[in-house]
């Protein structure tokens, strides 16, 4: 509950920055994984071919792989986190952004809206 509250917090200052850039990549990177999700949702569904699923996940997937291989290693950790963050991060990053809108936090035992 606290990771998430974190998020929502970090998550409803985005807009408000004067690096309109930040904002912009926040954009990109929700954009994205909400795409990621919904053509997961419309591929069982059979609204969608797999293949534009499939694409996006492996678009996501082979980066983040290369990237947390390398750093797993050097922190002597496990791989199976790799495929744990691969199928939970993304509904996570969704629903922090959503919640960072519309939703309040608490922070320093404040409740914010």
């Amino acid at each position: 509950k606290e990771l998430m509250n974190q998020r929502k917090r970090w998550g409803s200052k985005v807009f408000r920055q004067e690096n309109l850039f930040h904002a912009f990549i926040a954009l990109i990177v929700f954009l994205f994984h909400a795409s990621l999700f919904a053509s997961a949702i419309l591929t069982v569904l059979n609204c969608i071919s797999w293949i534009i699923f499939l694409t996006l996940f492996l678009m996501k997937v082979i980066p983040e792989i290369i990237l947390l291989t390398n750093s797993l290693s050097f922190y002597r950790k496990r791989h199976v986190t790799i495929l744990f963050s691969q199928i939970i991060y993304p509904l996570y990053l969704v629903a922090a952004a959503i919640l960072s809108q519309t939703g309040s936090y608490t922070w320093k035992e404040r409740n914010v809206k």
